[in-house]
């Protein structure tokens, strides 16, 4: 009976089952509704169609996690309209059902963005104005299409996300969302896009992620910063790249089989800071690599007939690796600046301590830093003196800096997967230094279960310039694992952890 409420949160109130509100003259004063997380509510509040037709103002509404049916005839009376469950959309250029919509109209204050902001989107996307509608999973064996027959309302979106919708064509009017930023088609089953999509002159990132049908690309955007295009296995070829302009700096291309002359296409990209090629099927990588001089991420995991690594360029910080089962010999660049290589996986590899050793002889800078690599193996080097079982050893220090070797043990059909996010490190009091290792968890399907074996890693861990402020006696060097949550949970552990301190210079 509170005529004047303007705002109602009952966020997670999850026994709740009925909401009553008045209004006056069929008015009503709410503007703020949060019910996200209801799950209780058998049904759409019964005022709520009403006080959404009758809005003379912009209202925010949010019921996200709560799966109620509802319909969108439009977006005009929103502010900012956050929905999960069943959705009945109807807009004038926009027809089809999904799961999830969000629709922000404008920029919102502090307090307002953490009512509605959901925990996985990043703050930097909430400022715009966006349009997010999506399913929860693609169907493959093609849903009930999405209709997007014309874009013409929407000129002034920053971002729009058509997620999962099956959508087989796209509206030549493309060209409409002049201030497009960010533009992300994951999961839909057109086979071409318009050419006016290169019309997009604020554009700076497209994802087309899962689009299996996609056969080829027109001309994009030359400010384009990032493009993905994981999984879209029949994709013929790239889009020309204005070599005098480009401007990408991140290309997806992983299990993107069918491009041809991937060669000559890459060496037109000279700005790539990122490329991510894994799940291909070639034996080397192509020569044009070498060329992209400002390249500092390469990913090649699970490339399956890859035999060799050789002639990767100097720029290159971070190189994956995992799951390359054909891999024979790895040849870092003398003079190389890697802080993170993965080799995990890759079950030919057999020069392990000869990796080790290129992998540690390349960095000269000062900086405290630490590198880390992983490569298959059983026995702690004896470049490592001082080695004892299990994942901790104490030393005496006087030293610019240490080399760790830890033995990972991980029992099959499971094997493990090192990312650049799967580890973090800290210096704590007296010397200690702590590393945790979350290495992602896989299984190794086809592999019999009588089959199962132990793999073994060696985890290098590189300190550089670490010698403590205090100036410590000693060094207590302590790794754990944190293994992610599992219904069935393989046989992980660490074995043994070798340390070798360096020595200062005494000149």
């Amino acid at each position: 009976m509170a005529m004047e409420l303007e705002e109602l949160v009952a966020e997670g109130c999850m026994k709740l089952r009925l909401i009553r509100l008045t209004s006056t003259r069929r008015r009503y004063s709410l503007r703020h509704l949060d019910i996200s997380n209801c799950v209780a509510l058998p049904n759409l509040p019964p005022f709520i169609p009403e006080w959404i037709s009758v809005a003379d103002e912009p209202i925010f509404f949010r019921c996200q996690g709560t799966r109620l049916k509802f319909e969108i005839t439009a977006l005009g009376p929103f502010e900012n309209l956050c929905i999960d469950g069943d959705i009945k959309i109807r807009l004038q250029q926009l027809v089809g059902d999904a799961e999830y919509l969000s629709y922000i109209s404008k920029q919102q204050t502090t307090f307002e963005l953490r009512l509605m902001r959901p925990s996985n989107w990043p703050e930097s996307h909430i400022s715009g104005k966006t349009l997010h509608i999506k399913r929860s999973y693609y169907n493959n064996n093609g849903g009930a299409p999405f209709s997007c027959m014309s874009f013409s309302g929407f000129s002034c979106l920053a971002e729009l996300k058509l997620i999962n919708l099956n959508i087989d064509k796209l509206p030549d009017d493309i060209d409409l969302l002049h201030s497009l930023e960010k533009l992300d088609l994951t999961g839909n089953d057109f086979t071409h896009l318009p050419t006016t999509l290169g019309s997009l002159e604020k554009l700076n990132f497209l994802i087309l992620c899962n689009c299996s049908k996609l056969e080829e690309l027109p001309s994009l955007p030359r400010q384009l910063q990032r493009l993905e295009l994981s999984g879209c296995t029949n994709l013929q070829s790239l889009p020309a790249a204005h070599q005098e302009s480009s401007q990408l700096l991140e290309l997806h291309l992983d299990d993107c089989k069918n491009v041809q002359s991937l060669a000559h296409s890459l060496d037109k990209f000279t700005n790539l800071m990122l490329l991510n090629l894994s799940g291909h099927d070639f034996q080397t990588i192509p020569t044009s690599i070498t060329n992209l001089l400002k390249l500092g991420t390469l990913c090649l995991n699970n490339c399956n007939k890859l035999k060799s690594l050789e002639e990767l360029p100097l720029s290159l910080n971070y190189l994956n690796a995992h799951g390359c089962n054909s891999l024979e010999t790895v040849l870092l660049p003398l003079n190389h600046c890697m802080e993170h290589l993965d080799l995990s996986h890759c079950a030919q590899l057999n020069q392990c301590e000869e990796v080790i050793t290129q992998f540690l002889r390349g960095w000269k800078h000062e900086e405290e830093l630490l590198r880390f690599a992983c490569i298959p193996g059983i026995l702690i080097p004896r470049y490592f003196v001082n080695q004892f079982p299990g994942g901790s050893i104490q030393l005496s220090f006087n030293s610019v800096g240490f080399t760790a070797c830890i033995i990972v043990a991980c029992s099959r059909p499971y094997h493990l997967q090192f990312s650049e996010s799967s580890y973090c490190w800290s210096w704590e009091a007296g010397g200690v230094f702590r590393i945790n290792l979350r290495p992602n968890i896989y299984r190794s399907y086809g592999m019999e279960e009588e089959e199962a074996i132990t793999e073994h890693y060696l985890v290098i861990i590189h300190v550089l310039c670490s010698k403590n402020k205090d100036q410590v006696a000693n060094l207590l060097f302590n790794s754990a694992l944190q293994l992610p949550e599992m219904s069935e949970i393989p046989l992980v552990e660490i074995r043994a952890c070798g340390v070798r301190i360096d020595i200062p210079n005494q000149n």
